[in-house]
């Protein structure tokens, strides 16, 4: 029975098989039975009798119905086209060329199948284009003299829903859990969106779909803002003039205890002269963290060993709306108002336990947290366009910033029902006035030059004897050279700072601070760059308040109101070549810090581990750093990233005790990102991130690697969902650590997100637009001090 039926499997397979033969055979004679047909011809235009080169030439059946062929003419204007479709007696070609009313002939062949049409002459047209469209894969990077420029394709903005999504897939970005944006390991960065400053809260509410390119600054002109390490400025495409686009993202936690969410909305209205636009971003973090200190205090008597757990329930919700108007008051006068208001609050809860190996001491406390702040910001801003030359402008830019705050933290003995408190209400008020004005003289000269004025106010409302004032004038300019494809700019930057406590004695410095690039483009693929620079770091209101904090009856954290500036010198040289459409580049680098503003640990008189921030001598860092962007195919790019330097401290006169002397150390960074087109809507993304430990004077400071995998699906045009895993078996992340080991103590802390195996959330996309384009107004709005932010 099983052969029968074997048998009969063979013939129907083998009767299947003639007849797919048989009608292959039978197509094959067809094709060789229809005749090749050559047409030529010469186009030329009507009024000057010249060749129009590269003329595009269409051939369709008679009725114009159905495509059968064409092709491009030569740069002679000649016409050479095979039809392989010679069945047919007549045909119809459309000609057309840029610039020209484009034509329709009739073609019939000859016995000897061919068709010389002879010469055609194409009258000129007037055209109105409203756009072109290019189909392609973009180049992923190019060179300049101040930027990297690396350009967003179709594939990354499908593989993305916002545009911090976006800024994961550039090298040499890194974005952490939080959605902290760093840049080759700094995050004291500026991020511009079209040249307007923004922060990382207003990028989460961008658009992936919006997003054009991405300029990185690693050595920030001096037209920016002394303090910051590097610029990175999101460029967008064009906007609506008129009628309405937005975006709503949702995204869905699968588990109460892993509650990480960052829901946006953005709604813009534009008509006329005018452009109305809002948008809302909010963060909610909701985690289990345990935060454990290992000490050990070395002496006469032996070891003693203190150990300390935090378990904590982190509750950290952000709520952030932006609103303001665009206002052109005619073609050279320009008016920008923007302001943004923000109520958020960080709580960590639970119960922190201690104990001591000398006399097997425990404690135990529940801890209890009550935080509340609110900022605003406000700003207004004028743009004058000079006629003449492109780029002769003056800009002015006036600010406002308001912190408030207050935070209470109670630790109850459980046994003896002790209280202790800390209490902090900070008030933080700054006001910022600066302008710009930008001078071409020719194409290869350039001038511009501006000045600035800012003054901080910071106080304690619970603490009377904290309050802080900062003043600082700053005047800058920068002259620019180009020819023969080398550049090169030259820019001085002046700055005069006034600190101190406001019923105290001042303390009055002036910083010089040049700024030089040179770059030369030896071919069209190829760059080379060489940037210095020295930059300034302010302290910052948590690290200038000295109010005592108490985490454990052996650990407590004061700020220190004495603490002068940092003075930082950057150096870098920088090769870069484009490979088709991919790109890499490779630096080596050179960066010198000068009073260093870092934290110093010692054990006071009262035996207590106290921590304060210290002007700490000299810390340099010289190494390489690779960077690419790499089309594998049309659906798979990869980006990597690494960066390997070593580190020298000298505590120079700070006098630590014999806690401090020079060291040497190395590191590492290395980052890796890659998105597929997977087909049907789908794709897919892969993250991954790693930095050893860095030593800081004092300490080796790190976090743990970060990994993410997502999947994306497009139902429609408009709509997106994605599937995000987060550091997936790993079941817990280190999202800061600390380690430092001297003859007097050792001590490791190490604070962790406590997560579970594989933890997913949803997120949903929904965008819309309508209208003609046009771009928001270019302008800048001034930095203000990140709030010191606890736990994760």
């Amino acid at each position: 029975m099983k052969r029968q039926c074997f048998s009969g499997l063979i013939s129907v397979l083998f009767s299947r098989t003639t007849i797919i033969t048989t009608l292959f055979v039978f197509g094959i004679s067809l094709l060789n039975a229809q005749q090749t047909i050559i047409v030529t011809a010469l186009v030329s235009e009507a009024e000057t009798n010249e060749p129009i080169p590269f003329v595009n030439a269409v051939v369709y059946n008679y009725s114009g119905e159905q495509f059968v062929g064409g092709t491009a003419g030569n740069a002679a204007g000649e016409i050479n086209l095979t039809i392989n479709n010679g069945h047919s007696n007549s045909y119809l070609m459309q000609l057309s060329a840029l610039g020209y009313e484009s034509i329709k002939i009739y073609i019939e062949p000859d016995e000897y199948f061919h068709a010389h049409l002879g010469t055609i002459n194409l009258q000129p047209g007037i055209f109105q284009i409203e756009g072109i469209e290019v189909v392609g894969e973009r180049v992923r990077a190019t060179s300049g003299s101040e930027s990297i420029i690396f350009n967003v394709n179709k594939n990354m903005q499908h593989a993305s829903l916002t545009g911090v999504d976006i800024l994961k897939l550039v090298p040499g970005l890194q974005v952490d859990l939080r959605q902290n944006i760093s840049l080759n390991g700094s995050s004291n960065i500026l991020i511009l969106v079209n040249g307007i400053e923004r922060d990382q809260q207003y990028v989460q509410q961008l658009r992936a779909t919006q997003i054009d390119k991405i300029e990185i600054m690693n050595t920030p002109p001096a037209r920016y803002d002394a303090t910051v390490t590097g610029v990175v400025n999101i460029v967008l495409k064009s906007e609506p003039d008129s009628g309405v686009e937005g975006q709503v993202v949702a995204e869905i936690p699968t588990r109460a205890s892993e509650v990480y969410l960052f829901p946006t909305y953005s709604l813009n209205y534009g008509k006329g002269r005018l452009n109305l636009y809002t948008s809302y971003n909010g963060e909610l973090s909701y985690f289990n963290v345990e935060e454990r200190v290992q000490r050990k205090i070395f002496n006469n008597e032996g070891t003693n060993e203190i150990m300390t757990v935090q378990n904590n329930k982190q509750q950290y919700w952000s709520h952030r709306f932006h609103y303001g108007l665009d206002f052109y008051l005619n073609s050279r006068n320009q008016f920008n108002v923007y302001a943004n208001y923000n109520p958020f609050s960080n709580e960590h809860s639970g119960n922190t336990y201690m104990r001591t190996t000398t006399n097997n001491t425990v404690w135990e406390a529940d801890k209890n947290d009550s935080d509340l702040h609110s900022s605003s910001f406000y700003s207004l801003y004028y743009k004058h366009l000079f006629s003449g030359n492109a780029g002769h402008e003056l800009s002015v830019d006036g600010s406002f910033y308001r912190l408030n705050g207050e935070s209470h933290t109670i630790y109850t003995n459980n046994e003896t029902g002790n209280i202790h408190e800390n209490i902090s209400k900070p008030q933080q008020n700054m006001s910022s006035l600066r302008a710009d004005y930008n001078l071409p003289i020719s194409q290869d000269l350039f001038l511009s030059a501006g000045m600035q004025t800012k003054t901080r106010m910071l106080n304690d409302k619970h603490n009377v004897d904290f309050a802080y004032i900062n003043r600082i004038m700053s005047a800058y300019g920068t002259f620019k050279f180009s020819a023969s494809g080398f550049d090169a700019q030259s820019a001085l930057r002046y700055e005069n700072s006034l600190m101190g406590e406001t019923d105290g004695q001042y303390k009055q410095s002036g910083f010089f601070l040049p700024n030089f690039t040179a770059n030369y483009k030896y071919s069209q693929r190829g760059n080379l760059n060489f940037t210095y620079r020295r930059a300034l770091s302010y302290p910052q209101l948590h690290q200038l308040n000295n109010a005592v904090a108490m985490s454990d009856p052996y650990s407590i954290e004061i700020g220190n109101p004495g603490l002068e500036t940092e003075t930082i010198d950057q150096m870098r040289l920088e090769y870069s070549r484009r490979f088709s459409t991919s790109f890499a580049s490779a630096s080596v680098f050179y960066n010198n810090y000068q009073n260093a503003i870092r934290r110093f640990t010692h054990i006071n008189e009262s035996g207590i581990f106290e921590t304060r921030h210290n002007n700490m001598g000299n810390i340099r860092q010289y190494g390489m750093q690779f960077a690419g962007s790499i089309s594998i195919s049309s659906k798979m790019g990869i980006s990597p990233y690494f960066k390997f330097f070593g580190v020298q401290s000298s505590p120079g006169n700070f006098d630590s005790g014999n806690l401090l002397s020079s060291r040497n150390s190395v590191a590492y960074e290395a980052g890796f990102s890659a998105y597929a087109v997977l087909g049907r809507g789908f794709m897919a993304t892969a993250i991954l991130q790693y930095a050893s430990p860095v030593f800081q004077a004092q300490a080796f400071e790190y976090m743990g690697p970060l990994y993410f995998l997502s999947l994306e699906k497009s139902f429609a045009q408009n709509l997106k969902a994605s599937l995000v895993c987060a550091v997936p078996f790993a079941g817990s992340v280190v999202y800061q650590a600390s380690l430092i080991e001297n003859e007097q103590f050792y001590s490791h802390s190490e604070g962790r997100i406590m997560m579970s195996e594989v933890p997913i959330w949803f997120r949903l996309s929904y965008n819309f637009s309508a209208g003609a384009k046009r771009n928001k107004i270019d302008r800048e709005k001034e930095k203000v001090d990140p709030v010191n932010r606890r736990g994760f």
